[in-house]
């Protein structure tokens, strides 16, 4: 008689949470795997890759790019091959989808990431925002912020490749806190919209949607010099960095504390909805539409983006703008 030992499969998960933005860890049905549990570091770098592109297939050339830089093995391809069983072993057979040309995270709602979810956050406090209900629009911005913490997706991480996925965080922290100055200023909580234009102006002092912001809450509290200060700060920050003058909706509300006039945001600084994108017809573009429609959202704040569109023949490039202007 033989007897034969057999793995059992691992079942597959009611749900998979893959964090990028609190450092990075992975929650399976409501447990923390600890990094040993993913085999070993290029098999986490491989997990870290396919969730900064959730919704996108990598192809195995760019895998043995991240993996192996400018030294892959003689076999990297298997290597690959290799690693995604490991992964699948230990999260659940269908949650990495793909073969030898490329592969993919499978998508919601079985494996979710925490930059999409604060993407939704963010657009939805805009949205909320556009339709005067500045009181949800608050709490949604005040969700998204909380996830997005200071800004820098996998800090203990300094690789190149998540560079992009860093601009794009930082976007959204800044859209974020934006909207919470905004709203902030609606519902008259002061102290929240000061917190979130000067968080905005600590991250990025050539920001003067937020020292707008920031001199209208000072105005609003009645301090009128403190608001004189922030513009004197950013007039010589702007001189300094660019050689310019803060611009005329700047201007405008400066004179307006000068001569104590009623000041009010320019039309530019109050946040306009980003066009949704839960109801594309395009299926695993979701990244693309969200980078639009934070150009959109920021071309109508006042801050205009030029974006090229690439790709090869056919590969929907016509699709994906046209679907962006039926949003």
């Amino acid at each position: 008689m033989t007897v034969t030992s057999q793995r059992e499969p691992t079942p597959a998960p009611t749900a998979l949470t893959i964090r990028l933005l609190d450092g990075f860890s992975v929650v399976v049905d409501g447990v923390v795997l600890r990094d040993a549990d993913l085999a070993n570091r290029r098999a986490r770098t491989l997990l870290k890759l396919l969730a900064v592109e959730h919704g996108h297939r990598v192809s195995v050339n760019r895998v043995i790019d991240v993996l192996w830089d400018e030294a892959p093995p003689r076999r990297a391809a298997d290597n690959v091959a290799v690693l995604v069983s490991r992964l699948r072993r230990v999260l659940g057979a269908d949650t990495v989808v793909g073969g030898r040309t490329g592969y993919a995270l499978a998508g919601e709602p079985l494996v979710q990431v925490d930059v999409t979810h604060a993407q939704r956050l963010v657009g939805e406090a805009e949205t909320r925002l556009a339709a005067n209900q500045a009181g949800l629009a608050s709490a949604a911005a005040a969700a998204a912020m909380e996830l997005l913490g200071d800004g820098v997706p996998l800090a203990e991480d300094d690789l190149d490749w998540l560079m992009p996925l860093r601009i794009q965080v930082g976007t959204l922290l800044s859209r974020a806190r934006h909207t919470a100055a905004d709203a902030a200023l609606r519902t008259d909580d002061f102290s929240v919209g000061q917190r979130a234009a000067e968080a905005a102006l600590g991250a990025d002092e050539l920001d003067e949607v937020a020292a707008r912001q920031l001199m209208l809450v000072h105005v609003r509290m009645g301090e009128p010099a403190r608001a004189l200060v922030v513009y004197e700060t950013l007039r010589a920050v702007l001189s300094d960095a660019l050689g310019v003058e803060p611009a005329a909706q700047t201007r405008e509300v400066y004179l307006a504390v000068l001569r104590e006039q009623q000041v009010e945001l320019a039309p530019q600084d109050c946040v306009a909805a980003a066009p949704a994108t839960s109801g594309s017809g395009l299926v695993g573009r979701e990244q693309e539409i969200a980078t639009l429609s934070a150009a959109w959202s920021h071309a109508v704040s006042g801050t205009p983006t030029l974006l090229l569109v690439t790709g090869e023949a056919g590969i929907g490039k016509t699709r994906l703008i046209a679907e962006l202007a039926g949003l």
